[in-house]
């Protein structure tokens, strides 16, 4: 199951999966150094990072954010 982390609190993470369902779990229970916005593999009830996947959702993001922007700049 994958998951993306939504935010992140002193000692909370609220991740999202694909349906876009919450689940809260505690921080210690995820790797050291995770950031909202990175993708993360649940098995056996351990997460880890997926690095690839976090990287090609962030350039989707990046490239979606640069077509509105180059879309408002036509629009005005």
């Amino acid at each position: 199951m994958y998951y993306s982390v939504d935010r992140i609190t002193e000692e909370l993470a609220v991740l999202q999966d694909y349906e876009r369902r919450e689940r809260i779990v505690p921080l210690e229970a995820l790797p050291a150094g995770v950031h909202a916005g990175d993708i993360l593999t649940e098995e056996n009830g351990v997460f880890s990072v997926d690095d690839a996947e976090t990287v090609s959702r962030r350039q989707k993001v990046l490239e979606m954010q640069r077509r509105l922007i180059r879309r408002g700049r036509k629009d005005n």
